[in-house]
């Protein structure tokens, strides 16, 4: 590989994003920001809370879910408390309609609808649902991008990432320099951003591409680079959109080793939005079913699933298309 080249940024970028990290660091000169302390006192056990609402439980009040031993503390990571989020769309107009009014007329969408779940630290929680039953929105809500025109979203202090295809890099950059830019935008310092920064370009495996503008790459090698930074500069929620799937068949195999990796320590949460439901199965203990922006069901994956899968009537998805089949969770020596 290549010796790692001095990395050259727009200076109001970098400026932009070390600034406000600074003042994220200056509300607690301990070094722990006001956000993070109510983590402590946010520890509850599992009776009163969103979890029991949506029918987790068993009979015996015991969580059904694998991501929590029996008896331990529920810690929350992220908490939707009656989320809706509506668009504003543009509409054409017959000629004859549009007389006195203009040929577009706004219209409103809700793609989500009252919204209501509470995710524990450590959970990893798929998200499944038919095409625009707002899966996308809600992530990126979760992520920042859009806010709630109704409820509350609380991350309780922690750092998100969202990955996705089209979001994040800036074209005119190169792909060195977006990696600077996304750790910075996270959080992280320039130098522990330098300290990684050979080991995302070797996971991503985009050669010299790595040196030239964004513009320039493929949708595969945009998502390797994508999915490297998101899965190297861990942040304590991630968010997983639809790229299970990038790269050639070598990519897939190492991309789910490293996410299978990454859920086996329990220090981060997950949210993985896939439409195969191998995929899903293999990676989450729990799973969100949307339907219409609104929530049909929430619970062990397995029995989410089932249900999904009885009531879609969909059976083809052997998790080939945008994820991986059972069998490629083995062991295989070519995979590096």
């Amino acid at each position: 590989m290549e010796d790692n080249k001095d990395i050259t940024m727009p200076e109001e970028a970098v400026d932009t994003a070390e600034a406000a990290n600074v003042a994220e660091a200056a509300e607690d000169p301990a070094g722990e920001t006001q956000a993070d302390a109510p983590k402590k006192k946010r520890k509850r056990r599992f009776g009163k809370n969103l979890l029991k609402k949506m029918k987790i439980k068993d009979e015996e009040g015991n969580l059904r879910g694998k991501y929590l031993p029996d008896g331990e503390e529920f810690v929350p990571a992220v908490t939707l408390d009656n989320v809706h989020i509506t668009y504003n769309t543009m509409q054409a107009m017959s000629l004859k309609g549009s007389i006195g009014r203009g040929l577009m007329h706004r219209t409103k969408y809700e793609a989500v609808k009252g919204v209501s779940v509470e995710v524990a630290k450590g959970q990893i929680v798929g998200i499944t649902g038919t095409n625009g039953a707002g899966k996308s929105t809600l992530l990126r809500a979760i992520a920042g991008i859009f806010s709630p025109d109704k409820g509350s979203i609380d991350l309780h202090g922690n750092t998100v990432s969202l990955l996705a295809i089209g979001v994040g890099f800036q074209k005119e950059l190169t792909g060195r320099e977006n990696i600077l830019l996304s750790g910075l935008l996270l959080g992280f310092t320039k130098e522990r951003i330098e300290e990684k920064t050979d080991e995302i370009i070797e996971f991503a495996g985009i050669g010299d591409f790595i040196d030239r503008p964004v513009s320039t790459y493929s949708s595969g090698m945009y998502s390797k680079l994508a999915f490297a930074v998101t899965t190297t500069l861990e942040t304590d929620v991630m968010l997983i959109d639809e790229v299970l799937a990038v790269g050639d068949r070598k990519f897939k195999r190492k991309s789910f080793r490293r996410m299978k990796s990454l859920i086996s320590n329990r220090d981060h949460t997950f949210f993985i939005v896939s439409h195969s439901e191998e995929s899903l199965r293999n990676l989450c203990d729990t799973v969100l079913w949307l339907e219409g922006g609104k929530v049909m069901m929430y619970g062990p994956a397995d029995e989410v699933l089932d249900a999904y899968e009885k009531n879609t009537g969909d059976n083809a998805s052997d998790g080939t298309e945008d994820g991986l089949a059972a069998g490629d969770d083995l062991p295989d020596a070519s995979v590096d």
